[in-house]
């Protein structure tokens, strides 16, 4: 079974802000200080724009690898099955 209604929205080019943002969330952990909390807050808004620029295909690489927490072999049989193809080692 693959990750489908995570990725759904990036498929149609509207990518799911929530998700992304929680990606940005997690990559980045804030402190208490004001002024590490804005760098932070500028840090995480920096992540989220570039995840958004990757195409979808690494976009999806990054969600599976880093927030699915699925393997490289697993992320090739999934994206690999999604295609239609098999994936090679």
């Amino acid at each position: 079974m693959c990750s489908e209604p995570l990725l759904a929205g990036d498929r149609s080019g509207h990518g799911s802000d929530a998700v992304d943002q929680s990606i940005a969330d997690i990559a980045i952990e804030p402190s208490k200080d004001p002024h590490a909390l804005y760098i932070s807050k500028v840090e995480r808004e920096r992540v989220h724009d570039a995840i958004q620029q990757l195409p979808v295909e690494f976009r999806e690489i990054i969600l599976l690898r880093e927030y699915e927490e699925l393997s490289y072999q697993e992320i090739a049989v999934v994206l690999g099955a999604r295609q239609g193809q098999s994936c090679h080692a």
